[in-house]
């Protein structure tokens, strides 16, 4: 009975997780109809997202060391920082819930990069996920309302851009595993995603005077709720069931951001585009049934 209730709670947590990360979605649309730009939530929330975090870094003892692995936490933290900010500007221009769904093909570029990083041959379930992911994709987007204009095409590409990254964070956080542990790789990633938008708008400081105290408060909530409490819901998820099966929990995630969507933001989504989802939801459980456990352990992402 208690390993019975340890496995509940562990799926309690993950999907507690996979909803704090959905609101992520709706925060930054929120932040963003309370004339909130991109490059300001990005700024306020990593900030806040810090201050909390850096209270939980301090706890930690002894802090990890990485001094061999430079290269591999530069390029995991660059996803990082790619993921956050393609994904934030994404919905700007697309409804939030085409921008999720897009970035739910992930799981296709992680099996790629898991093939050419870490050595991990696909195997025909992983191929049979790629092409699900693909259909899935090609489903969501409509062709034909790309053409005429009503998607944005500049939507879908950063959309897909943050798809890649993050499948590319996953691999390699399985790559640094052992060396950051879940807290450090989340406090690193916030300050690579701080100082990234930074050096691309250095002049968002300029905009913080005319952010109204409704925006603020998206933004620190956000933090508060997006920032942190996901990453260890999940973590501590993953310590009772096991990375594999929270990573397939995880994708209550998608569900969660598509009604969300609707409920909140007045998203319409097609018939299709729920098909497309399926697609890709039935993706992300095909590419999990045959895990070794060889990815998907590492940091989370952060997004």
């Amino acid at each position: 009975m208690a390993g019975m209730n340890k496995t509940y709670m562990g799926y309690l947590l993950t999907i507690l997780s996979a909803m704090a990360f959905a609101a992520m979605s709706l925060f930054i649309k929120m932040a963003y109809d309370a004339g909130v730009s991109a490059w300001a939530f990005t700024l306020i929330q990593s900030s806040v997202s810090l201050v909390l975090l850096g209270f939980m870094w301090l706890r930690e003892a002894p802090h990890p060391r990485v001094r061999h692995s430079v290269p591999t936490v530069g390029f995991f933290l660059a996803c990082g920082v790619i993921t956050a900010i393609a994904f934030n500007i994404a919905l700007v221009h697309l409804s939030m819930s085409l921008a999720t769904i897009l970035l739910f093909t992930y799981p296709a570029f992680t099996a790629l990069g898991a093939w050419l990083m870490l050595g991990h041959r696909p195997t025909r379930l992983h191929g049979g996920a790629l092409l699900l992911t693909l259909a899935g994709a090609v489903l969501t987007t409509n062709f034909t309302e790309l053409r005429s204009g009503a998607i944005s095409l500049t939507g879908v590409g950063l959309a897909l851009l943050a798809a890649v990254a993050h499948g590319l964070y996953i691999v390699a956080g399985e790559k640094i595993a052992g060396k950051l542990t879940a807290t450090s790789a989340t406090t690193l990633t916030r300050v690579a995603i701080l100082l990234g938008s930074l050096a691309l708008n250095p002049r968002v400081f300029a905009e913080l005077p005319a952010v109204t105290w409704g925006g603020w408060l998206i933004c620190v909530v956000a933090a508060a709720v997006s920032g942190v409490a996901p990453f260890l819901f999940l973590n501590r998820g993953i310590a009772l069931i096991g990375a594999n099966r929270a990573a397939i929990a995880s994708v209550a995630e998608l569900p969660f951001a598509l009604a969300l969507g609707l409920l909140f933001q007045g998203d319409l989504i097609r018939p299709a585009q729920w098909a497309g989802a399926a697609l890709i939801i039935a993706a992300v459980v095909v590419s999990q049934r045959q895990s070794d456990g060889s990815y998907g352990k590492g940091p989370i992402p952060n997004t």
